[in-house]
């Protein structure tokens, strides 16, 4: 575990501070969503409801300020994490390339091209979208459950009690779930990797047989082949 997150670390590291300033906007673009969600509720309680309608111009202006900072943050996050998103995929791929290059011969010529293709366009965007989006986003989603659970624990204990129970709820469900999927995620990776594996020796024999003028021959091989398999 510990040695996943410092080779996890070597490759956030060099866009350390583009990753901060991501992570930065993303958690003031949460405290601006909610902020927009509770002035929509002054203006329902404070204003109409409570026909306190000199508040009504702070409100709105308050509302548009909030509005206009959501667009911005939007903007900014989605620009910032292209940005990281393209970077790790760089930085990964010269690591991936660099090792590819240093191995020996002999081990090399053991695995098939197509692996190697898999991992630069699999691998690579796997490991890139988990840096760069899912990292990030999680972060982003932890502080809407404090800022909400804060929220909730000032307007209604007995509600903040519902959530931390259903929450409690929820996480045993994804404990029972999680290994499951991972491991059928896993499965449908590696048979993924078999079948393009396949599909680069059917190309390649393929290209042998009509190389070599051996049509015919192959044409007779599958008939027999298939005559023996209804023989039996």
């Amino acid at each position: 575990m510990k040695a996943n997150l410092r080779w996890l670390y070597s490759i956030v590291y060099p866009i350390r501070w583009l990753f901060l300033l991501s992570l930065f906007l993303m958690l003031v673009q949460a405290a601006v969503t909610l902020g927009t969600i509770g002035v929509q509720k002054l203006i329902i309680d404070d204003v109409f409801l409570a026909e306190q309608y000199d508040k009504l111009p702070g409100v709105i202006t308050l509302f548009v300020v909030l509005f206009v900072a959501f667009t911005l943050l939007w903007v900014g996050v989605a620009t910032l994490l292209g940005k990281c998103i393209s970077s790790v995929q760089v930085i990964l791929s010269n690591k991936l390339l660099s090792y590819m290059q240093n191995i020996p011969m002999k081990v090399f010529q053991k695995e098939r091209i197509a692996s190697y293709v898999y991992y630069m366009t699999h691998d690579c965007w796997n490991v890139t979208f988990l840096l760069a989006q899912q990292v990030t986003r999680t972060i982003q989603h932890l502080c809407y459950v404090v800022l909400l659970f804060v929220i909730m624990g000032v307007m209604s204990p007995y509600v903040l009690l519902s959530a931390v129970i259903l929450g409690v709820f929820y996480i045993l469900l994804s404990k029972y779930f999680a290994p499951r999927l991972k491991q059928a995620t896993s499965e449908m990776y590696e048979h993924k990797s078999k079948l393009t594996v396949h599909i680069e020796e059917g190309i390649s024999a393929t290209r042998e047989v009509i190389a070599y003028d051996r049509q015919e021959w192959e044409k007779a091989s599958i008939i027999l082949c298939s005559r023996l398999t209804s023989i039996k």
